[in-house]
C-alpha cells in the first residue's frame, strides 16, 4: 500500500511549487544535484524513514527531436547511464564495451517501476548537461537529466516501488535564457500530486 510516499527534488526551487500548494500530501527532500546525491540521499530515506514509495521529482531537458515542448510533464520508464565510458583514440567509448559487455550493462528499469497515467519516455542521465559524449546505441531517449539513473538503480537494488517524474524546462542545448524552469516546476507540482493520489487509489 502506498500511503507513505517520499518526494526527491535535485533542488529547492524545483520543489517549492509542490510543497507551497500541497502541504502534506507527501514527504518531501532535498538532495542536491548529480548521481552521487541522489543515490546517497534515496539510499539513506530508505533506511531512515521507509516510505512504502518514493518519486524522483525535478526538470529535464528535451533533445530537439523528441516533440516534447516547454513545460510538458512525462514520466520516466528507462534511464540510461548514457555519457560513463572512456576517451580513446577513435572517440567516445562507452563504459561496457570497454569490458565486453553490451549496451545494455548501462540502462536501468525495473517492475516495481510506477507511472500512474502518465505519458512515459526514455531519459538519458549525464555528468554534463547537453555533452556530445553518449553511448551509441541510446538513440531513442527524448530527454535528458542528471540523477535518473543512480535513482533507479538504488531503487531496483533495494527492491522498492519508485517512479521519476520531469517537466521540461528547456531544449537540450538551448541557451539559459531560453529555459522556462518557472513553468517547469508549477507544471510538475500539480502532475506530481495527481500521481500522488493515483497511486494510492491504485494501492
Amino acid at each position: 500500500m502506498y500511503e507513505k510516499i517520499a518526494v526527491l527534488f535535485p533542488t529547492a526551487p524545483e520543489s517549492a511549487p509542490f510543497s507551497e500548494r500541497y502541504p502534506g500530501k507527501a514527504d518531501v527532500y532535498i538532495c542536491g544535484v548529480g548521481q552521487c546525491e541522489c543515490a546517497a540521499a534515496a539510499a539513506r530515506i530508505f533506511a531512515d524513514h521507509r516510505p512504502d514509495a518514493m518519486i524522483l521529482a525535478g526538470i529535464a531537458g528535451a533533445y530537439h527531436f523528441s516533440g516534447m515542448g516547454l513545460a510538458d510533464v512525462v514520466a520516466v520508464r528507462q534511464e540510461n547511464c548514457a555519457d560513463l565510458g572512456t576517451l580513446r583514440s577513435g572517440g567516445f567509448l562507452p563504459l561496457p564495451f570497454s569490458f565486453g559487455g553490451t549496451s545494455a550493462a548501462n540502462y536501468y528499469t525495473d517492475p516495481h517501476a510506477l507511472y500512474g497515467r502518465m505519458h512515459s519516455v526514455t531519459s538519458n542521465t549525464v555528468a554534463v548537461a547537453g555533452t556530445k559524449y553518449l553511448n551509441r546505441y541510446f538513440t531513442d531517449a527524448d530527454i535528458e537529466n542528471m540523477e535518473g539513473a543512480a535513482f533507479f538503480a538504488v531503487c531496483r537494488a533495494l527492491g522498492r516501488p519508485f517512479a521519476e517524474l520531469r517537466a521540461i524546462s528547456n531544449i537540450v542545448g538551448a541557451p539559459p535564457a531560453d529555459w522556462n524552469i518557472p513553468d517547469a516546476a508549477s507544471n510538475l507540482a500539480d502532475a506530481l500530486a495527481e500521481m500522488i493520489d493515483c497511486l494510492r487509489l491504485k494501492a
